[in-house]
């Protein structure tokens, strides 16, 4: 027996080595342990492992991954780790909003099938994490459950992958950066660890062209890296560049061109980022967030000063929005496509945006990472509803998190523009300038 599962892991590592996908140490002993002895489950489990990553995600990919995984147990309904990669991508598409929100608790019925079969493999001890961190946001549980695995296995890359992406919504930034430092040494082709480094480059640290040298090294790989590039240009200040770097649809991302067209002000770019070319028909109501496209026409509207038709689309938003029975289905998670108080700030609704921030302040979750949406969501909020020192007072937040450089991202937003001769805003841009300068010293 043990030499046919030296064989079968030999073929399974060769099906591995033809589709281009590394096995990490633990999945090599885990093939030779005879996790399953159907070289077709394998096959198919692998296929799903492929169309996984969080970098370019997308409804289709999940839809693929989630596919493959079905084929897999189908195979092999002992197949624990089937079970357990099937909970953790219905966890990341839930999270990402490219499927619906039950995908929160069908991931809980495949880690329930993964527990029942395997509770100690480290498969569905990864899983158990990530339903601890994307599903309940329960860090310290998530820390608790990557710790085992790593007391165990030291060189598991895709634990302390998972160990950063916990420390960085917990805000604990340095951990995120050493965590994913780490597991990049163990594999240096994760190209989502490269994304997550480039990310917090630009982001925590204001170093753009590190950013992009780190976002480079995952285009080499094969990685669709456009709205990063977008991202890391737009974080800098350089809406130009930024908007150089649009070239066909962003899926999961497919806003991201359009408000770069919005902060230009730019009539020919938002036609353009508006239109199917850019952003395609099938995109515009991701998940459950039916008025994503919506609410940013009605965003560009405004930025080009033509007040009456946002206002007539955003009567329309409103209508369809009191018609759901959970209109914000994520509420203030850094990840939803609109907030509870992008609505009533557009329409000037100042009672609408304090009944909305009332809202933030009872019920937001702990998310430091995601929390520049929804700060930026409120700031613009109540800037266009009158109040300014509660506009203000999100935007040094936004600072305080992630640094002075943030400024440079939300100087050129149109929804602040009656914000910029307030001290408080101007007292933000002279920290930027301190900070610029401090860097060119250096």
């Amino acid at each position: 027996t043990e030499n046919i599962f030296a064989i079968q892991a030999d073929i399974a590592q060769a099906v591995a080595d033809a589709m281009q996908l590394a096995l990490s140490p633990e999945e090599s002993r885990t093939l030779r342990a005879g996790s399953t002895q159907k070289l077709e489950a394998y096959e198919a489990f692998l296929r799903g492992k492929l169309s996984s990553g969080h970098t370019a995600i997308s409804a289709e990919s999940s839809r693929q991954a989630i596919a493959a995984f079905d084929r897999a147990i189908a195979l092999d309904p002992n197949f624990a780790e089937a079970w357990a990669r099937k909970a953790q991508i219905q966890l990341i598409s839930f999270w990402l909003a490219v499927g619906p929100r039950s995908l929160r608790e069908d991931a809980r019925l495949s880690l329930a099938e993964a527990q029942r079969l395997a509770p100690d493999n480290i498969e569905t001890l990864m899983a158990q994490a990530y339903d601890h961190y994307l599903g309940d946001l329960d860090y310290a549980r998530a820390d608790a459950t990557l710790r085992t695995i790593l007391a165990r296995v030291p060189d598991h890359a895709e634990g302390l992958e998972a160990s950063g992406y916990v420390a960085r919504r917990d805000g604990r930034f340095d951990d995120a950066f050493t965590a994913f430092e780490r597991a990049l040494v163990l594999d240096p082709q994760a190209v989502d660890v490269i994304s997550s480094l480039a990310e917090m480059l630009y982001m925590v640290r204001g170093e753009f062209d590190a950013a992009e040298t780190m976002l480079q090294r995952a285009r080499r790989l094969g990685a669709d890296t456009r709205a990063r590039a977008i991202w890391i240009e737009d974080a800098r200040g350089d809406l130009d560049a930024a908007w150089a770097e649009v070239d066909g649809p962003l899926p999961n991302f497919a806003s991201a061109p359009a408000w770069i067209a919005i902060k230009s002000r730019d009539p020919e770019r938002i036609a353009y980022a508006l239109s199917p070319a850019i952003w395609p028909e099938d995109q515009r109501s991701p998940g459950d967030f039916p008025e994503a496209y919506a609410m940013v026409e009605a965003e560009a509207l405004l930025a080009l000063g033509r007040r009456d038709e946002a206002d007539r689309l955003l009567a329309t938003i409103g209508q369809r929005l009191a018609e759901r029975s959970d209109p914000y289905p994520s509420r203030w998670l850094g990840n939803a496509y609109y907030h509870p108080s992008d609505l009533p700030g557009m329409l000037g609704d100042l009672e609408g945006v304090r009944a909305a921030e009332a809202d933030f302040l009872d019920n937001a979750p702990r998310d430091l990472w995601g929390s520049r949406s929804p700060h930026s969501s409120l700031a613009r909020a109540f800037a266009r509803a009158g109040d300014p020192e509660r506009a203000l007072h999100y935007l040094e937040r936004m600072v305080e998190t992630y640094g002075p450089h943030t400024y440079l991202e939300f100087s050129s937003d149109p929804g602040l523009d009656s914000l910029r001769d307030q001290p408080r805003f101007l007292a933000l841009k002279a920290g930027y300038e301190n900070w610029r300068d401090g860097r060119r010293d250096d």
